[in-house]
């Protein structure tokens, strides 16, 4: 059938569109210009070609229908959206004569939560302001008419929760309990009830002395706070004068007991006569735990006893990784520019050699780990007791007492590094002489021997002794003889680092080098 493009002017009415056994509502489209219904009816046409399952009927337009106001081509649907404790939350479509009710019942009806005594709608008037409606729930879903309120376009209806309405009714226990935190404050609760609900107190619980701080509002301007202690032990046995009914935003604190700390112990091993973990309390000293690992054994060599801290190896360990650090940032960052800049060949392969070398150096040094060692004087029982050494213990402290050997090592710059046996009256001179004498770069002026007890001293300087705590050399006792070697000891022969270009970049290296020898307990030898 054909329809001259005169008649296409004004508005289509599509009567009827079937798809599939499916009728759509009946709507009507304007537009200015004539193509658009002409591909319209095209593709219209097209479809029914194919499909034979699609209708149209035209209708040519009248003239008074031009002064009508034209509706919008794709008019919105119009929606409400359900929020809150319903079972299928969002925006549905908004039917004719559409309430409360049946906004619910679209949603998938109420939760166990919902408060069924309020319910509110958000509406949006035609001045942009936003106005709140009210209304039961309950009476609402009776269908009573005033609280099952018609919907309109674009409402927003929440549905509260049962919790909402008790959310300030709420109570606080902190300290020793198992599930310290916030908990629902109950009809009648008392504070035996609060620990209960805590999941009970832990065994380091203080039952003679818990507080409980209440909130109050004074006058309407500020908040009050009142402190009241009780008796645990008491409340939790039901005594009325302490087990207290509690307030909404009441705070339990449940208190530790004084210097409890189930962590506290110390480590013996070596030669004692029981090695092994020992609970310590506060203020017992070093003499109270050899006691309990029974005294030494007669093989114990008390000279090169060694105790150990964790808070010093902390101190320690920082010391260390800022050293390394330092070394990093000086030798790395230059030498890698160096490399992208140099043009020769010969230089560039030496660059590269420097390079690997200095990260060897580095990562030899990260390699390393602190002792958290402490110099002390370890003596029989009766002269260590109030002496200077008999030293507070504190958690995680471990004392090793070995067996006595006859040895001592050679280490740095000497032509065979090893252990030599001990002879009464050899200095260090002649046991680098077992060593097979210095090398070409070994620096005799800064010689230095770590004692077999933890000190580090200077040969030849008896009056110096390093203070690990300080990083420096220190005028010791002039009674004390130093230069004396003892079995267990090692000789550090450090070496000229002149010779090697790359380390002049860093000022003190022989300082740093020495340093962490000492903290580690291990001599660095370069090459």
């Amino acid at each position: 059938m054909n329809y001259p493009a005169a008649e296409l002017r004004g508005i289509l009415l599509i009567k009827s569109l079937t798809i599939q056994g499916l009728k759509s509502r009946k709507k009507m489209y304007r537009t200015a210009h004539p193509l658009f219904f002409i591909t319209l009816i095209l593709l219209i046409y097209c479809l029914s070609c194919i499909t034979g399952i699609i209708s149209v009927t035209y209708v040519q337009a009248q003239t008074s229908v031009e002064e009508k106001k034209f509706e919008r081509l794709l008019k919105d649907i119009p929606s409400i959206t359900v929020e809150g404790e319903v079972r299928n939350k969002g925006a549905f479509n908004l039917l004719k004569n559409y309430r409360v009710k049946d906004a619910i019942f679209e949603a998938g009806g109420l939760t166990k939560d919902a408060d069924i005594q309020r319910g509110e709608i958000l509406r949006i008037n035609e001045q942009g302001k936003i106005l709140q409606i009210c209304f039961n729930i309950n009476l609402a879903m009776a269908e009573d008419p005033d609280e099952n309120v018609i919907l309109q376009d674009n409402d927003k209806v929440i549905i509260h929760s049962l919790w909402e309405k008790g959310s300030k009714h709420t109570v606080f226990v902190e300290g020793d309990v198992k599930n310290p935190g916030r908990y629902p404050l109950s009809e009648n609760m008392h504070v035996s009830d609060l620990i209960s609900t805590a999941g009970s107190i832990r065994e380091s619980a203080n039952l003679d002395e818990t507080e409980i701080s209440s909130y109050g509002i004074a006058s309407g301007k500020s908040i009050k706070i009142d402190n009241k202690n009780i008796n645990l032990g008491r409340a939790l046995e039901k005594d009325p004068l302490h087990d207290l009914v509690l307030k909404p935003y009441d705070r339990v604190s449940v208190k530790r007991l004084p210097k409890w700390d189930k962590e506290r112990f110390s480590i013996t091993s070596g030669e004692v006569n029981s090695p092994g973990i020992y609970t310590i309390e506060e203020g017992e000293r070093l003499s109270t735990l050899i006691e309990k690992a029974g005294g030494y054994t007669n093989k114990a060599y008390l000279r090169g006893a060694v105790f150990s801290r964790e808070k010093i190896k902390k101190l320690q360990q920082e010391v260390l990784d800022k050293m390394i650090l330092r070394l990093e940032r000086n030798l790395l960052p230059g030498q890698l520019l160096q490399i992208c800049t140099t043009s020769s060949n010969n230089k560039a392969g030496i660059n590269n050699l420097e390079l690997q070398q200095k990260q060897n150096l580095i990562e030899s040094l990260k390699k390393l780990k602190t002792t958290g060692r402490m110099p002390i004087k370890i003596s029989n029982l009766r002269l260590l007791k109030g002496s200077e050494y008999d030293i507070k213990l504190e958690t995680g402290d471990s004392l090793y007492i070995p067996e006595k050997f006859n040895a001592v090592y050679v280490a740095g710059a000497v032509k065979s590094q090893s252990s030599f046996l001990y002879s009464d009256g050899l200095d260090y001179k002649d046991y680098i002489g077992m060593a097979g004498g210095y090398t070409k770069y070994a620096d005799k002026g800064n010689i230095f021997i770590l004692k077999v007890n933890g000190r580090a001293k200077k040969a030849d300087m008896g009056i110096l002794n390093w203070n690990p705590a300080q990083s420096r050399w220190e005028l010791t006792a002039f009674s004390e003889k130093t230069n004396k070697i003892e079995p267990g000891d090692t000789i550090v022969v450090p070496e000229k680092l002149e010779h090697i270009t790359w380390l002049r970049e860093v000022e003190d290296i022989t300082r740093i080098l020495t340093q962490v020898a000492i903290i580690t307990g291990v001599p660095i030898v370069l090459f």
